[in-house]
């Protein structure tokens, strides 16, 4: 069987028996993927850093047939990337999401893209992580097929619950997002304080309706 190649980013990696591990990753042209990697925790020199997250790499691999899991014949660094402190709590939040609400092996090039890019962002420390996370949430929230239909707010003083089947609708509940915040949320204005929580919490809601809805999907 001949070799594939692609870009991709390491997510998550886990022991396999003594030496090996099972990475989770986010390719460029076959999405979500999960590779074995034959000796991948030996100590020697340069070969850890090869399997940090975050940094774009190079893949080659070929199914086994004898295991079913795609081991990896080669990995090099194409760009490296450290993230430290708060934008490594970012960095792994954002992997725990793709891990938790990709499927398996669909191509998603312009998410990876853009993954690529918000990392890149968190590692420069001037820059506002809260607010890069909430514009990579939502760009997720389209390429799984659920886009915020923010153009249903027509009264900005009610407030709003939200559904992915439905969408928005008015609720008396005092846990609905407030009209005039949604409206900010979908311009990215953040200039009032409050929008930033605002903003957290709506992703926190969207997030939990995709958690949900992908756990049904595996049960029925």
């Amino acid at each position: 069987m001949s070799l594939l190649i692609d870009q991709g980013c390491i997510l998550h990696s886990r022991p396999l028996r003594e030496t090996s591990l099972i990475l989770s990753c986010l390719t460029r042209s076959h999405g979500l993927m999960s590779f074995a990697s034959r000796g991948g925790k030996r100590s020697q020199r340069g070969t850890n850093a090869k399997f940090q997250p975050f940094q774009t790499l190079s893949f080659e691999w070929k199914s086994s047939a004898k295991s079913g899991l795609l081991g990896l014949r080669n990995i090099d660094i194409i760009r490296p990337i450290w993230l430290t402190g708060t934008a490594l709590q970012c960095g792994m939040y954002l992997n725990g999401l793709l891990i938790q609400l990709l499927n398996p092996e669909e191509p998603c090039p312009d998410l990876f893209i853009h993954f690529q890019k918000t990392i890149i962002q968190l590692e420069q420390p001037q820059n506002q992580l809260d607010i890069i996370l909430r514009e990579f949430e939502h760009v997720l929230f389209s390429e799984l097929g659920f886009s915020v239909t923010f153009e249903q707010i027509t009264h900005p003083h009610l407030c709003y619950d939200y559904d992915l089947h439905h969408g928005f609708q008015i609720t008396h509940s005092r846990f609905g997002f407030l009209g005039s915040d949604l409206i900010a949320l979908s311009q990215n204005d953040f200039t009032k304080p409050s929008m930033r929580k605002t903003a957290k919490r709506f992703s926190r809601h969207m997030v939990s309706l995709l958690k949900h809805l992908k756990y049904s999907e595996k049960i029925t």
